[in-house]
């Protein structure tokens, strides 16, 4: 993104009063006008101008001038308002409270608010300071007029964009640009300039050399032509690297989207601009990470697609693939295998949809149950009597969601006693997305009744004594987000390498683990009080960060991670 200062705007055939140059001048006097005639030469004019809205600051303006009148003995100083909207006889919004601070102030001899007129340009060659006294103004116009007329303009930081583009020139930003709406700043910086002709002639000259060469409309149209080439260029690589998806059919559509009514080219055309500008990723197919590949493979500027790259390199292997665990045989004597799977249960109405899911494998995990509310052990025994189960339940604090009570109950003890182990929960919040991402996580890990998920996962830990971790491939690839410092902290204290910008991590914390390979975190000896209360944040913890973490331990401690993917399932 660019952010480019405009230049002044002039309309053809317009003459410096904004009226159109075949147009008579009017025939009566505006009041901006007989204001202006009546004005003294020796008197100091402080203007401010814009529409009278809150926005515009017109309040803060009057503050303002409030403080220097209280402070400017002996000196002649009028404040002066330009602007449309000043109707205190029948707005009550805002202009009745305007005239009111106005009269309590004491300015109603010194401050007057004028209708807009042709005058303005008049009104800003004679005053000897603008104040722009906006709450929130990007680049407003009439600062960059009364810049141009070489006039001193005093704004607030964090409110104004005339602040910034004063930035560059220390003396113009520490004479004009107080702390964000800082009324009493403010006025003591127009009271110095006021006060010393000489120094405001100097702030003067230093403006207007300020405002030629960032205000420049012959640059600024230059400018947009430069960048109208780079977007064209960027257009077509855009439109190579869509045909190319398209040609090449790089794209599943039924693990990348949800939505079956976009067409083939609406979906590569929003891949593209997505990974493009690195905003809601996804991945084209299962076990591809696009922004896995970019990182280790192409710089930020290149422009270039990474599923287009990787293809037309000859689709490398690295970090950014893995494995895809989804139609694999599964193998014989698999109930010889030590196995136990860890459900954390927020509510009990949706525990038997997981168990129901574990009569579809040949497995059978010893089951470890863990709860925070008492009352929940009834509904518990009853639900898993249905499926002749005899868990092990752990009544535990109500801390760390899910992974407390794996973390700091259960950890240890599975990662000894058994050869792999599972995690999963009931899910925590409810939501319009939730029962599809419950389903999309269930039937990934556990199965449905065509898939033996979890025999099909079991069976490639069997194979492959170098596999440590098997999660669910979400398709979409959400990253550190608000949890970049948690997540370094904390690798710190695990001996990790330095982490990534992109990340793999099991979306929703499910997962299931070869022993030892997330050993280094469960010895951390995380304990319930690392755990934040309820309620908590939608981002941003220790448990957000120890959730994206995990593939990052399971290498570190010499493993590999593959993701499982059941065709024709995505969220």
């Amino acid at each position: 993104m660019e952010v480019m200062p405009q230049g002044p705007c002039v309309l053809p055939e317009a003459d410096q009063d904004g009226g159109s140059a075949n147009t008579a001048p009017l025939a009566t006097e505006t009041v901006a006008e007989r204001y202006l005639r009546h004005l003294d030469k020796d008197t100091l004019l402080v203007l401010g101008a814009g529409t009278i809205e809150m926005r515009k600051g017109v309040d803060l303006f009057i503050e303002t001038a409030s403080r220097i009148s209280k402070n400017a003995q002996g000196m002649k100083v009028k404040y002066a308002w330009i602007g449309s909207g000043y109707l205190p006889d029948y707005d009550f919004n805002v202009s009745v409270w305007l005239n009111d601070q106005i009269n309590r102030s004491g300015l109603g001899l010194q401050l007057t608010m004028l209708d807009e007129s042709p005058a303005y340009r008049e009104l800003i060659k004679r005053c000897d300071l603008f104040i722009m006294s906006s709450r929130l103004d990007a680049l407003p116009n009439v600062a960059i007029d009364a810049m141009l007329a070489g006039k001193p303009v005093l704004c607030f930081e964090n409110a104004c964009g005339i602040a910034e583009q004063l930035e560059p020139y220390p003396d113009l930003h520490g004479s004009c640009v107080a702390p964000y709406l800082d009324c009493t700043d403010l006025a003591q910086k127009a009271l110095d300039l006021l006060q010393d002709p000489g120094r405001r002639n100097q702030i003067a000259e230093l403006t207007l050399a300020a405002a030629e060469n960032r205000f420049q409309m012959d640059g600024y149209v230059a400018r947009l032509r430069e960048l109208g080439k780079i977007c064209r260029e960027e257009s077509r690589e855009e439109d190579s690297d869509i045909s190319y998806i398209l040609d090449h059919r790089l794209i599943d559509r039924k693990f990348h989207t949800t939505n079956t009514s976009l067409s083939d080219r609406t979906i590569a055309q929003r891949y593209v601009l997505s990974w493009r500008k690195n905003i809601y990723g996804r991945k084209p197919f299962a076990g591809f990470h696009p922004g896995i590949y970019f990182e280790n493979n192409l710089s930020s500027g290149s422009g270039r697609d990474p599923l287009v790259d990787w293809h037309q390199q000859g689709q490398p292997s690295g970090l950014w693939q893995v494995q895809v665990i989804e139609s694999s045989p599964v193998l014989a004597n698999l109930n010889e295998l030590s196995v136990a799977l860890h459900v954390h249960v927020f509510s009990p109405e949706f525990l038997t949809p997981i168990l129901a899911r574990l009569n579809f494998n040949s497995v059978r995990p010893d089951l470890y149950i863990s709860f925070s509310d008492p009352d929940f052990e009834p509904e518990i025994l009853r639900v898993s009597a249905q499926f002749d189960l005899d868990p092990n339940l752990r009544l535990v604090p109500n801390l760390g969601r899910d992974m407390g009570p794996l973390l700091s109950e259960l950890a240890l003890e599975l990662d000894r006693c058994y050869s792999l182990h599972g995690h999963v929960h009931t899910i925590f919040n409810e939501g319009v997305h939730v029962p599809a991402m419950r389903e999309f996580l269930q039937i990934n890990l556990l199965g449905n009744t065509k898939l033996p998920m979890l025999d099909r996962i079991l069976s490639q830990f069997v194979q492959q004594p170098g596999l440590g971790m098997v999660f669910a491939d979400d398709p979409n690839c959400l990253g550190w987000s608000e949890n970049r410092d948690q997540a370094e902290a904390l690798a710190q204290r695990l001996g990790l390498p330095p982490l990534p910008v992109a990340i793999d991590f099991p979306v929703g914390s499910m997962f299931w683990a070869r022993k030892g390979s997330l050993k280094s975190l469960y010895e951390l000896g995380l304990n319930w009080d690392d755990y934040p209360e309820e309620p908590l944040p939608y981002d941003g913890t220790i448990l957000h960060a120890v959730e994206r973490l995990m593939p990052q331990v399971c290498m570190a401690n010499g493993y590999t991670y593959a993701v499982a993917h059941v065709p024709g399932i995505s969220r």
